[in-house]
């Protein structure tokens, strides 16, 4: 999906929101961009979001991609892709990526490529294939590339993939598990 609005609400280009909402196949790619859209009033314009109990799950791969809002938005919070409360699983050999572009611009601040946030249930894994995660961080200060700050990363079981974190800057809070066998 592609959002070039303007407006006084979150702005995504993709979204899987809420309990229940539930993306499952083979293999299953999702893209949102937010990169026209420009976000008031500090609420954000996000490339791609997995919010609040949604999940995706494939026996395949799953390619997940998102670039933030525009650089003439002055708002925080341009995420490329922002993950919340939700479980992103990879249940066969196929990779699970992620690849998030941060927006904003030098006025704005916490940009981040790929934010994961906001509820210790949420759940990045795959079975035996690989596991990365790319972000690249948007303008602004307090913006990086991969902000981890709840939920789990990777399985201290049942995983046998690599897992790769790429990214201009990393940011680990103290409530996010990264786990790997």
């Amino acid at each position: 999906g592609k959002s070039s609005a303007s407006a006084n609400l979150y702005i995504l280009g993709a979204r899987v929101y809420g309990t229940g909402a539930s993306v499952s196949g083979k293999n299953i790619t999702i893209v949102g961009d937010a990169s026209s859209a420009v976000s008031q009033n500090n609420l954000g314009a996000w490339g791609t979001g997995i919010l609040w109990g949604a999940s995706v799950s494939a026996s395949g791969t799953i390619d997940i991609t998102g670039t933030g809002g525009s650089t003439s938005s002055s708002s925080q919070n341009n995420y490329g892709i922002n993950y919340v409360g939700g479980s992103i699983i990879g249940t066969g050999s196929g990779a699970v990526t992620l690849t998030g572009t941060g927006g904003g611009n030098s006025s704005s601040s916490n940009n981040d490529g790929i934010n994961a946030n906001g509820s210790a249930n949420s759940l990045i894994k795959t079975a035996s294939g690989s596991l990365t995660l790319i972000g690249i961080a948007g303008s602004g200060s307090s913006s990086e590339g991969i902000a981890l700050e709840q939920g789990t990363i990777g399985a201290a079981s049942g995983q046998s993939g690599s897992m790769i974190l790429r990214a201009d800057s990393i940011y680990f809070n103290n409530s996010q598990n990264i786990q790997t066998t």
